[in-house]
C-alpha cells in the first residue's frame, strides 16, 4: 500500500500546480492582459509555488520507480506511451513556468512575449493533465473507464488549484483583491463533484 504513495503524491501535486496556474492566469489571458499592474508580487509568488509543487511532484515520482536511475529511458517511448508523454509535458510545463517567472521578474521584451509564454505554459499544463487522465482510462477496468478519470482529475486540479491560488492572493494582495472569488468557485466545484459521485455510485451499484 505505502509503495503507491509516491504515485498519489505526484498526481495530486501535479494537478494542484496546473490548477493553480490555470485558475489564476485564465482571467488575465482571456482579456489579453498580463498580471503586471498591481499583481506582480502575487504573480511571482504563484509562479514560484506552481514550479515548486511541480518539482516536488517530479522528485517524489522517482520513489515509485524500481530503478530510479533509469528514469531517463521513460521519455524514449513518447510516440506511443502516455506515461512518457505525461513526464514530457510535466517537464515542458515546469520549463515554461520557469521561463514565465523569469520574464515576469526581469521584464519581458513585450506583452506579446509574456502572453505567449503564459499561454504555452498553460497548454503544457493542460496536456500534462490530459496525459494523466489517459493513463487512468482503461476500458478493461470498470472503475477506470468512461469519464471517471476525466471528471475526478479535472475537479481535483481546479478545486485544489483554486484554493492554493486564493491562499496566495489573500496572503500577498489581501482578501477580495481578485476579480473572482476562488474559494466560492472551489465550493461550487466540490458540490458538483459530490453530486456527480452520488450519480456515479448509483449507476454502478449492484442490483
Amino acid at each position: 500500500m505505502f509503495k503507491e504513495w509516491p504515485l498519489v503524491a505526484f498526481t495530486v501535486l501535479g494537478q494542484t500546480a496546473v490548477g493553480a496556474f490555470l485558475v489564476f492566469h485564465l482571467p488575465f489571458l482571456v482579456r489579453g492582459r498580463t498580471p503586471y499592474a498591481g499583481w506582480r508580487a502575487t504573480w511571482l509568488v504563484l509562479l514560484a509555488l506552481a514550479l515548486f509543487l511541480s518539482a516536488v511532484a517530479a522528485l517524489v515520482s522517482f520513489f515509485h520507480l524500481r530503478h530510479p536511475w533509469r528514469a531517463r529511458f521513460v521519455l524514449s517511448n513518447w510516440r506511443a506511451s502516455w506515461l512518457s508523454r505525461e513526464i514530457l509535458f510535466e517537464l515542458a510545463f515546469m520549463g515554461l513556468v520557469a521561463a514565465s517567472g523569469w520574464l515576469a521578474w526581469a521584464g519581458a521584451p513585450s506583452r506579446t512575449v509574456q502572453l505567449a509564454a503564459l499561454a504555452a505554459a498553460g497548454l503544457a499544463g493542460v496536456l500534462f493533465l490530459v496525459s494523466m487522465i489517459k493513463l487512468y482510462t482503461l476500458p478493461t477496468l470498470p472503475a477506470w473507464r468512461g469519464g471517471r478519470a476525466s471528471v475526478s482529475f479535472t475537479l481535483t486540479a481546479l478545486v485544489l488549484g483554486a484554493l492554493v491560488a486564493e491562499a496566495v492572493i489573500r496572503a500577498v494582495a489581501g482578501p477580495g483583491a481578485f476579480s473572482v472569488d476562488l474559494a466560492a468557485v472551489a465550493a461550487v466545484l466540490i458540490a458538483a463533484g459530490i453530486v456527480w459521485a452520488v450519480i456515479e455510485g448509483r449507476r454502478w451499484a449492484p442490483g
